[in-house]
């Protein structure tokens, strides 16, 4: 547990190759681990290694089958590694959990995956809305991506008691260039890009992932 709390707290700090030591040696002493092959699968994840982030959660899953988080991170993983099949089907998993639906990750996730298909990502997050009276952050962007509302909205939703919030900023912005990508406006995803990054929220699984995306598509 010493080992898997250390390995977490040096990929909150952006340190995964030094997270990687402690979280395999976590694993390796009790393979039994449901949390240290999570932990693991993230800090792969962080390191581009989606092979080895997509064994991970699924043996994490193996030993805790209703824990929603390894799920994911496998779905991340598929949809970094292009396998967007993959990763809708795994999203949509994620979806029979009504929670996991009020939540709105999971419908953001799929309006991706479901374009990123060639489908029409609005009416597959259509059955997938929230229905509580008063949904929490991230709503304002799903809303947004299925039409329902806007970006300026989106961004007026990131402030938390008329404070900014440095973590939904980094989540909106990332959503929007992938978006952006999307729409294949290839200026407007890097300008989000950076302003996913500029909130500096290293812990944030969105800033891994701007990080990743904007190397990705520099090389254009």
């Amino acid at each position: 547990e010493t080992l898997m709390a250390r390995g977490i707290q040096l990929d909150h700090l952006g340190r995964a190759d030094e997270a990687k030591l402690s979280l395999e040696e976590a694993v390796a002493l009790d393979p039994e681990s449901a949390g240290a092959h999570a932990a693991l699968a993230v800090n792969a994840f962080a390191r581009l290694a989606d092979k080895v982030a997509i064994e991970q959660a699924g043996a994490a899953l193996r030993l805790a089958p209703s824990d929603t988080a390894p799920r994911y991170t496998r779905a991340w993983a598929h949809y970094f590694a292009g396998d967007f099949t993959s990763s809708h089907a795994e999203l949509k998993e994620i979806l029979q959990s009504r929670n996991e639906v009020e939540r709105s990750y999971g419908g953001i996730w799929l309006y991706l995956a479901t374009r990123r298909l060639g489908g029409d990502g609005a009416a597959a997050v259509q059955p997938y809305m929230p229905t509580g009276t008063r949904p929490d952050w991230p709503h304002s962007v799903l809303q947004w991506l299925s039409g329902a509302g806007d970006f300026d909205a989106a961004l007026a939703a990131t402030r938390e008691a008329g404070q900014a919030n440095r973590g939904r900023e980094c989540e909106l912005y990332f959503f929007a260039a992938q978006k952006a990508l999307l729409d294949s406006d290839l200026r407007q995803a890097r300008f989000f890009l950076q302003k996913s990054l500029d909130t500096g929220v290293v812990e944030f699984s969105e800033y891994s992932m701007a990080k990743r995306e904007l190397d990705r598509i520099a090389k254009r």
